[in-house]
């Protein structure tokens, strides 16, 4: 059985570049000399992986977010001031939240550009 000295005396670093992993490895020697072979068979790698979404979808992702929490907090506004705390307000809320959603978010990406323009044209 391997001793948590072990563990902490040994070190691998996981880098992902171009596809190809590659392994770097603390040195030992004497009686720790045989843990790298051990803990390879133990397959006790870390491998973080993170999905990203590529940079091209930055303008349809960035009005996605925008269009969504903006008529989430309006649609939540509107349907307090019109319902008041009634029963079922959040599954309301909800529905209405949908729809203006809906609505929303494909007018943010009609106008964000032309908003752009015309605030580029503003400044200096």
């Amino acid at each position: 059985m391997l001793s948590p000295q072990c563990f902490s005396t040994y070190r691998r670093v996981l880098w992902r570049k171009s596809g190809i992993i590659q392994r770097k490895s603390g040195k030992f020697g004497g009686a720790a000399a045989g843990v790298e072979k051990t803990l390879a068979q133990a397959h006790l790698e870390v491998k973080v992986e993170v999905l990203m979404i590529p940079a091209r979808f930055a303008p349809v992702l960035f009005g996605l977010i925008l269009s969504g929490l903006m008529s989430f907090i309006v649609s939540g506004l509107s349907t307090l001031r019109a319902l008041g705390w009634v029963d079922d307000f959040v599954a309301v809320w909800l529905g209405n939240w949908a729809v203006s959603w809906a609505i929303a978010f494909p007018t943010v990406l009609v106008v964000a550009p032309i908003t752009r323009r015309i605030v580029a044209r503003l400044t200096a």
